[in-house]
């Protein structure tokens, strides 16, 4: 499993969802929407995904995706990106413990919002 922070791409209509860039190179990731207003397209995804070694090639190639370190400590680059899409992160925090606390954190609050 790999973790990027991923601009939108789509209009945002029924035809064309918004979705994250992550989406034009693999078909199967899961993502936390780090926008406040999910109707405008403007903001970054959080992006978990297991794409083929040439998909993550053309992902880390491609300017609106940012890929975050495989396992270890974030860097400072990496901490931003994670910021972009409304994660709070530190410089050394450990990536799959931040993406896991912010996919914890955005279900509790869509349970909350939802009644649930």
């Amino acid at each position: 499993m790999r973790f990027y922070v991923c601009d939108l791409i789509g209009a945002g209509t029924e035809d064309d969802p918004f979705r994250p860039a992550a989406a034009l190179y693999v078909r199967t990731w899961t993502a936390v929407d780090g926008r406040a207003d999910p109707t405008v397209g403007d903001g970054a995804m959080l992006v978990a995904c297991d794409p083929t070694p040439e998909q993550h090639a053309a992902m880390i190639a491609d300017p609106r995706i940012d890929h975050l370190a495989d396992g270890g400590a974030l860097g400072g680059a990496a901490a931003k990106a994670l910021a972009r899409a409304g994660v709070a992160a530190g410089r050394g925090d450990n990536p799959a413990e931040a993406v896991r606390a912010a996919f914890l954190a955005r279900q509790k609050d869509f349970r909350k919002a939802n009644g649930r």
